[in-house]
């Protein structure tokens, strides 16, 4: 999870970021190759995610509020956690039939219901 900068040492320069790993602060940089092959998303530190079936449930630990996705939306989340959003839009155009602009609004607006639920969140870099 990448977290806000606590002083001017740590802040990062534009191809770098601040992250918490076992509650340190660690700074990163990032190289052409490793932002080209980073997720665009992740799931958040206070989210559980659980498979069961082939669907997933997001709980918010701290809202208790918690989302169900289809096999289809299981697919997609993961895929966006995995690799960069563009890697993921074109996987998914291959393996569904569907139109890809369809797909990309599609993928558009479950991204935003997300990341507004704080159920998603944006990995710093991929972007």
């Amino acid at each position: 999870m990448t977290t806000t900068p606590t002083s001017e040492a740590e802040t990062p320069r534009p191809n770098e970021s601040v992250q918490r790993h076992k509650g340190e602060l660690q700074l990163t940089e990032h190289t052409e190759e490793t932002m080209a092959t980073m997720p665009s998303y992740a799931i958040p530190a206070h989210v559980l995610s659980r498979q069961v079936d082939g669907e997933m449930v997001l709980l918010d630990l701290d809202s208790e509020r918690y989302f169900g996705l289809n096999e289809v939306g299981t697919d997609i989340i993961t895929r966006l956690t995995d690799q960069p959003f563009g890697s993921a839009l074109a996987e998914l155009i291959r393996d569904y039939e569907v139109d890809p602009k369809v797909l990309h609004r599609d993928l558009d607006d479950l991204v935003k219901t997300l990341l507004h639920a704080r159920l998603l969140e944006r990995v710093d870099g991929s972007f």
